[in-house]
């Protein structure tokens, strides 16, 4: 195969997005079955983008408390009222006002747990979807 240096480089960027595209999936499909998804909202956020000779991965800046959990720290019971009616499927008010405090309670004495999807999606993941996209770019 013979390449000038302008179709190299249109390759090149090709397998860029392909490989962006990959590990964007990857980051995704880990967080849901490591993580589970509640909202979508963080695995919605999690895009890619190419940069000159760089992929740059972003999404929602608490994904960096999923990916690494929190110390212990009291949050807002308040805030924590719309997972617990959908994680414990309670339509009380009262009763999710009570359950919140609770899991406020148990995060202030432990923090959270982290999930670490990209940890994990890239040392797993990486090296076989650099290959893959240049295989299939330069083929």
């Amino acid at each position: 195969m013979s390449l000038d240096r302008k179709e190299f480089d249109k390759r090149f960027v090709q397998a860029m997005h392909i490989f962006g595209l990959e590990i964007q999936e990857k980051f995704k499909d880990k967080l849901s079955k490591e993580h589970g998804v509640d909202t979508a909202d963080l695995k919605s956020s999690i895009r890619y983008e190419v940069k000159g000779n760089e992929v740059i991965f972003s999404m929602k800046e608490h994904g960096k408390y999923v990916e690494y959990g929190t110390p212990p720290h009291f949050p807002p019971p308040e805030s924590l009222k719309g997972w617990v009616g959908r994680k414990f499927n309670i339509s009380d008010d009262k009763e999710k006002d009570r359950v919140a405090w609770l899991v406020a309670n148990a995060i202030a004495k432990r923090g959270t747990k982290p999930y670490p999807f990209i940890r994990m999606t890239m040392h797993q993941d990486l090296k076989n979807a650099i290959g893959e996209s240049l295989e299939a770019t330069f083929k």
